[in-house]
């Protein structure tokens, strides 16, 4: 076991949270196929496809509502990106950033009424895919262990009826 005084870290940061999935993506990928694009509001989206993320060997980077930022769009020319994963309803990727990205990728958006439907999506696009098993989601908070190991998280309501 390593001596807490010998563990290293580097932080990723920029000047919006932006510009930080950018730096991150940056450290993690020279290039991939995919990305996976969530609203910059919409952390149980982002949460939610971290399994995802992992299993698809791809970065998470963020979207406004109403426009791609400069930074995400410059990052996904960088890594080559074909695919984009846009995850959520229109209130967290409106139809005109959906539709300007339909004129470079292909564009797969996994969203529901509400974040139980759109984790929903998310797991079926899993399954549909053969990225997991149909039998098995993990349900628990830790999420630097699930990537690894392409585990899917779902977020769930308290009263189970209503999922």
């Amino acid at each position: 076991m390593k001596n807490a005084n010998s563990v290293s870290s580097k932080t990723y940061a920029g000047e919006t949270r932006f510009d930080t999935a950018v730096e991150q993506s940056k450290a993690a990928f020279s290039n991939s196929e995919y990305t996976i694009l969530v609203g910059s509001e919409g952390w149980p989206d982002a949460l939610s496809v971290s399994g995802l993320s992992g299993a698809l060997s791809c970065p998470i980077l963020y979207s406004a509502t109403d426009s791609l930022p400069s930074a995400t769009s410059s990052e996904m020319d960088r890594l080559g990106v074909q695919k984009v994963l846009v995850v959520g309803g229109q209130g967290s990727i409106g139809s005109a950033v959906e539709s300007s990205l339909q004129k470079k990728y292909q564009v797969v958006r996994l969203g529901g009424e509400n974040r139980y439907e759109t984790q929903s999506e998310i797991y079926k696009y899993g399954v549909q895919n053969n990225l997991w098993g149909s039998d098995f989601v993990f349900f628990a908070m830790a999420s630097p262990f699930r990537m690894p190991f392409r585990f899917l998280q779902l977020l769930m309501p308290t009263n189970l009826r209503s999922f």
